[in-house]
This record gives C-alpha cells, sequence and structure tokens, in this order.
C-alpha cells in the first residue's frame, strides 16, 4: 500500500530522487551514479523548503501516477553516459501531479575529477531544484483561494515589509503574522 507524505507533512513539497539511468555496466559507473545522487541527496537535506522521500516501491520503473498516489509531489530523474573518461549527466525535475519538467541540465565532467564532479553536480542540481520547488508552490498557492481574507490580507502585507529588507519592518511582519494566524 502507498504512504501519503502530504497527508502527514501538508503544505511541505515532498520530493523524491529516482536512479540514474546508466548506458554502462561497469562496476566504478555505478559507484559513480550513486555517489552522484547520494550527493543530491545530502546537499538537497541543508533545505527547508521541501521534504526528501523514498518511493515505497521497489525497481527502476516509477510512473509519475504512483508517485503522486504516494504523496510524492516532485521527482529527480536522469542518465548517466560514459565515454572513456567523460562522464555526462543529465538531471530533470518533474512535477508528478502535471508530469511537466520543471528543470533540466546536463552535466560533463571527467572520471579522474571524481569527487569535484558530484560536489559540482550537487552543488548546482540543489540550487536549481531547491528554486524550482519554490516557484512550483508558489504558483501552486496562487491557484488556491485562501480560507480567509483577512489573513491572506495579514500575510501580503507582512511579505511586503520583507521584501524591502530593512531590519526595522521585521518586528512589523513579525505582528502582522501573528494576527494572520489568529484569523
Amino acid at each position: 500500500s502507498y504512504i501519503n507524505m502530504s497527508a502527514t507533512l501538508p503544505g511541505v513539497p515532498v520530493l523524491a530522487i529516482l536512479p540514474l539511468a546508466c548506458d554502462g555496466r561497469r562496476e566504478e559507473d555505478a559507484a559513480l551514479e550513486h555517489g552522484i545522487r547520494a550527493g543530491i541527496d545530502a546537499a538537497l537535506t541543508r533545505h527547508r523548503n521541501l521534504i526528501l522521500a523514498e518511493p515505497t516501491r521497489e525497481g527502476p520503473d516509477h510512473s509519475l501516477r504512483d508517485l503522486a498516489l504516494q504523496g510524492i509531489d516532485y521527482v529527480i530523474d536522469g542518465s548517466f553516459h560514459r565515454v572513456g573518461a567523460d562522464v555526462r549527466v543529465n538531471i530533470r525535475l518533474l512535477d508528478t501531479g502535471s508530469g511537466f519538467v520543471l528543470w533540466s541540465d546536463h552535466f560533463d565532467g571527467t572520471v579522474g575529477g571524481y569527487f569535484g564532479f558530484e560536489d559540482r553536480v550537487a552543488f548546482a542540481v540543489s540550487a536549481h531544484v531547491s528554486a524550482a520547488v519554490q516557484t512550483a508552490e508558489h504558483r501552486r498557492s496562487l491557484k488556491t483561494r485562501p480560507d480567509s481574507l483577512a489573513a491572506y490580507d495579514f500575510c501580503l502585507r507582512a511579505q511586503h515589509l520583507c521584501n524591502n529588507f530593512v531590519p526595522e519592518n521585521y518586528a512589523a511582519a513579525n505582528r502582522l503574522m501573528e494576527q494572520a494566524l489568529k484569523h
């Protein structure tokens, strides 16, 4: 049976990292693919705006529908190719609800720069994925009507104060957010 992560963590986007498809069968290719995924996982855990989850079904074939039923909102997948010492990793971020690709990129490196390459890929993917998820969640929230227009108004006013980056405004923004919670 599926575990619905969204039901236990309302409002927090859930992301899964799937194994990268690999065209080679060498042991070192599997180790590099695992290292890249582990690096992405570790880098993404530093971001507080999402939760990482493991799909409950084993195996490489995960349909977006199955992942969405498990409460996973976004998925990272991709492929790994190696020719001699040259390596190319293709990564993309998908919205499991719509199937849309929210972000994709490729990274080229060499086997000789193994750990540096893993770190470069993990850092770039983490930064881009976190920003893309935040943007997608913002767009999703704009499609949902707020339960309380008064609370929504307090939140918008607080956001405006914070966006000015004036330290004195933060206390006022905090008071507005407290008012929003009361509505």
